[in-house]
C-alpha cells in the first residue's frame, strides 16, 4: 500500500483540510485514517487529529456524526482510489 503523504492528491487533501472549519477537518482526518490505516500508527498523524479534537471539543453527538460521515468518506475514498475532495 502507498503511503498517503506521499501521493500529491492526498498531499493536497491535507492541505485542503487545514483550511476547513474544525469539524469538517476532523472529519476529513478521520477518513483518512480509515481509508489508509498505516495512518493510525503515525504519531505526527494521531497527534495532529488529537489536537484538532480538542480544539473543536465536540459533544458525544457530535462527534459520533463526525464518525459516521468520514466513514462514508472513507468508503467513497477507497471506491475512487485517490481523495474524495468534496462532502456529498
Amino acid at each position: 500500500m502507498s503511503n498517503p503523504n506521499s501521493d500529491h492528491g492526498s498531499a493536497g487533501l491535507i492541505t485542503a483540510a487545514d483550511a476547513m472549519p474544525l469539524a469538517d477537518r476532523l472529519t476529513v482526518m478521520h477518513a483518512m485514517s480509515f481509508a489508509f490505516p498505516i495512518l493510525k500508527n503515525d504519531r505526527g498523524w494521531t497527534t495532529q487529529v488529537s489536537a484538532v479534537l480538542v480544539e473543536l471539543k465536540p459533544t458525544k453527538r457530535q462527534h459520533e456524526d463526525i464518525l459516521i460521515e468520514a466513514g462514508r468518506m472513507s468508503a467513497r475514498l477507497k471506491r475512487a482510489g485517490g481523495p474524495v475532495t468534496r462532502f456529498a
